[in-house]
């Protein structure tokens, strides 16, 4: 005897509701998959870049609240593109680094970067740096 016959209704994701867009630019890929697998995890929409020029290209193609950057990328000086981006696009920054020291830190916020994070941070922190981040620019 077959089961009975059931019906499912696709419901349309509305992107409008997703707790905010974000980039994740890093050259680690486990950083990048471990952050992305989280954020969305939490109804975030998530963005990978591996180096420089992606992220360039993906904050031409689209706009994100927040940014996750780190300042070591094998095409670019960290902070030369932070930089870049604070003068580009209307997006929170968030710089992280396995590598920072406490003048990187201070340098990174006076430009204007909304936070700075040491590897390896508390991902439960991060999430919530990220979710202040993208309300505070909605």
């Amino acid at each position: 005897m077959l089961p009975p016959r059931t019906t499912m209704t696709a419901v349309p994701f509305d992107f409008g509701s997703a707790a905010g867009h974000v980039l994740v630019v890093d050259d680690e890929f486990l950083i990048r998959w471990s952050l992305r697998e989280r954020l969305i995890g939490d109804g975030f929409r998530v963005v990978e870049a591996e180096d420089a020029a992606r992220a360039r290209r993906a904050v031409q193609e689209d706009d994100f609240d927040v940014v996750l950057l780190d300042v070591r990328l094998p095409d670019s000086d960290g902070l030369g593109l932070l930089a870049e981006l604070l003068a580009s696009v209307n997006s929170r920054i968030i710089v992280i680094t396995a590598h920072g020291t406490d003048e990187l830190a201070e340098e990174a916020l006076a430009m204007g970067a909304t936070a700075f994070l040491r590897k390896p941070f508390d991902v439960d922190r991060m999430v919530d740096l990220v979710a202040t981040a993208a309300a505070a620019r909605r």
